[in-house]
């Protein structure tokens, strides 16, 4: 849920949890990962300590990409090429 759908409650979800507001801000971390291709699929690893994306250049390549999560760094690619292939997620 996000804070600019609550305008509609009578007020008591802002009271409730505003004494958690310092806590409940810092639990996030927000950063950028510049890619050159669309990025079709992205999820977090079970351990938490690297990111998996599906990225596409075009419907002949896709591409694998697993960044570590520290230091955004790749850590590994694979590429799909093929006369036309599609990539969705990563199971």
């Amino acid at each position: 849920m996000r804070l600019e759908d609550t305008k509609n409650f009578d007020g008591s979800f802002r009271l409730k949890y505003a004494p958690y507001r310092d806590i409940i801000n810092g639990l996030t971390k927000r950063q950028n990962i510049p890619t050159e291709e669309d990025i079709i699929y992205c999820t977090v690893s079970h351990d938490s300590s690297r990111i998996l994306l599906v990225l596409q250049d075009n419907d002949e390549h896709y591409k694998v990409s697993q960044y570590d999560i520290e230091s955004l760094k790749e850590k590994f690619t694979y590429d799909l090429e093929g006369e036309y292939i599609k990539a969705k997620e990563i199971v």
